[in-house]
């Protein structure tokens, strides 16, 4: 699975809307964390040409992909517990 994080991540490493891309290996559950440039992604979607102007913090979208090897049984388990949040609204 780590062989494959890694292939994943040299593959999003050639694509030049990623930036800051890390592979975490070690972690708890192998991560890969990278910023997607959008204000490239806007200005190829629209045909428009890129300013000189280096992105800033809002024009960048964090991910994390992670990598899980739990059986499956165990992580249907997971997700088909019910969470209580307790979550409370002021609107409206």
């Amino acid at each position: 699975m780590i062989d494959e994080m890694h292939n994943l991540a040299d593959g999003l490493r050639s694509w030049d809307l990623v930036e800051d891309l890390k592979a975490i290996d070690t972690a708890s559950i192998p991560v890969i964390k990278a910023n997607i440039n959008l204000k490239l992604l806007r200005a190829r979607e629209s045909g428009e040409p890129v300013d000189d102007q280096k992105a800033t913090e809002k024009d960048m979208l964090p991910i994390d992909i992670t990598f899980d090897d739990c059986p499956v049984s165990y992580q249907a388990a997971i997700n088909n517990q019910s969470f209580d949040l307790n979550l409370k609204s002021d609107f409206g």
